[in-house]
């Protein structure tokens, strides 16, 4: 996990930190996934017959305001105020008319149900154990429509092992400069990474913020047990963006979750 206040010091460097994402990329995939297993149409006036789409763990909005584009009814959750204050106005720029809410996502409380639900860049990576996600699971069912899904990204043991292993990464932004120190602990499948953020002043000073990121890794195996016990199966496991089964060489993999069907 990483403390709420890390990520709110960080929320205005945040997206400058995910510069290599493509919102649009990663939201038409989904979209793709969402299709393949969702048989509700989306054809309607105004939001009548939309797909509401909540996010779990949004961050700045990045991926949702193309959610939106495409034709979702959009909710966003995320534990930072700053994140999603972020996200508020990034919502106001592009004119979207998005949901937002503060809440921890294994706590979610819903008004209603939603046909999909999404966790993406590693957020399900972030819960401390296993109960944890188990707690998420539970929440998912609970909300989640009869033909809903559930479309979550995780990061894969080769991103743990190799990418981050023991590395330390060095960032030298215009406004900021950013230090990652890794530590894989291949027994609990655990990254502890330490962040350390120096934001420069006016008078040439700095701000010094330091955070810890503490990440697990989940198997498929965790998650098709963690899922049956919570009345959802796993439809579909896909590599990094690509719509085909993961490879060795993927950074991360796609899992969409259904509810099981009644007997």
């Amino acid at each position: 996990m990483c403390d709420t206040d890390f990520y709110d010091f960080i929320a205005n460097e945040y997206d400058i930190m995910q510069s290599d994402l493509d919102p649009k990329a990663w939201a038409l995939f989904v979209h793709k996934l969402v299709n393949t297993y969702s048989t509700k149409s989306t054809k309607g006036e105004g939001n009548q017959g939309k797909k509401v789409l909540c996010d779990l763990g949004c961050g700045t909005g990045l991926v949702d305001v193309e959610f939106d584009s495409i034709g979702y009814e959009v909710i966003g959750i995320d534990k930072s105020l700053a994140m999603l204050n972020k996200a508020t106005q990034l919502c106001a720029m592009k004119r979207k008319r998005i949901l937002f809410i503060n809440q921890d996502i294994t706590k979610l409380d819903l008004h209603g149900s939603v046909d999909v639900f999404v966790s993406l860049l590693d957020t399900v990576n972030h819960l401390d154990n296993l109960g944890s996600l188990s707690v998420l699971l539970e929440k998912v069912k609970l909300f989640m429509n009869p033909d809903g899904v559930f479309v979550f990204d995780l990061a894969t043991p080769k991103h743990f092992k190799k990418t981050l292993g023991n590395n330390v990464f060095f960032e030298d932004y215009d406004e900021f400069t950013l230090l990652w120190a890794n530590s894989y602990d291949t027994k609990t499948k655990t990254n502890e990474a330490e962040l350390t953020i120096f934001r420069a002043r006016d008078d040439g000073t700095y701000d010094r913020m330091d955070g810890q990121i503490e990440e697990k890794c989940f198997s498929i195996s965790q998650i098709t047990k963690l899922a049956k016990k919570n009345g959802l199966i796993v439809a579909g496991v896909y590599g990094d963006l690509e719509f085909c089964p993961p490879r060795k060489e993927d950074e991360r993999v796609f899992i969409v979750l259904k509810k099981e069907e009644s007997k």
